[in-house]
């Protein structure tokens, strides 16, 4: 019976720093987006290219502070063991765009909401289990980041069909899929064109 009690204070003791960590966590996002925006990043002299070092370097020196995984994006087919292994229980950053944004808004979240390709015949799936209402402090006009805990990550390879041009032909694209389940912690809306953030990530909306 005393054992048991032990294990149970110790289990509470553990899911009570954890909550403490993502509060904190939270707190310091806040205070990444107030960096970003007292910056002026703004992609208003047509290449973008002070926004995109901007944007770079304080996402970069927020990683490293708060030890935020950056690798996400590099999964593909020839590394997908270790890197799974890596990232599965730890914090990183997305972009959510406008139309992601809105969609969540409207029909909540879903493993449609947050899709993305990569460079490397790769895609990026995200099952996110969060409140709508963080989504709300984004505001349904602007881009944004998330700030997500990975729960899970599996791969499969599909089949996509990706449209060409503005007409109605479309072309097959086989990728590496990476399903990531993840906890959504917080989300910030940011002046950023869809160009400059999705750059960064080195993604494309799918």
């Amino acid at each position: 019976m005393r054992y048991n009690l032990i294990l149970i204070f110790a289990l509470l003791a553990i899911i009570s720093c954890g909550s403490e960590e993502d509060k904190e966590l939270s707190k310091s996002f806040d205070s990444l987006k107030t960096e970003i925006e007292s910056s002026v990043i703004t992609d208003t002299s047509g290449s973008g290219n002070n926004s995109q070092e901007n944007f770079d370097k304080l996402l970069s020196e927020f990683g490293k502070r708060y030890n935020i995984s950056a690798g996400w994006n590099q999964l593909n087919k020839n590394n997908r063991t270790g890197l799974k292994k890596e990232l599965t229980g730890k914090f990183i950053i997305i972009p959510v765009t406008k139309s992601q944004v809105s969609g969540i808004l409207k029909n909540g979240f879903s493993d449609t909401s947050i899709v993305f390709t990569g460079s490397s015949s790769n895609s990026f799936v995200f099952e996110i289990d969060g409140k709508i209402s963080d989504i709300e402090k984004i505001g349904s006009d602007k881009n944004g980041l998330l700030l997500l805990k990975i729960n899970k990550i599996s791969d499969s390879v599909k089949l996509y069909l990706a449209k060409k041009g503005k007409d109605f032909r479309f072309s097959e694209l086989r990728v590496t899929e990476f399903k990531i389940t993840s906890d959504l912690i917080d989300a910030s809306g940011l002046t950023l064109s869809d160009s400059i953030l999705l750059k960064k990530f080195g993604l494309s909306q799918f």
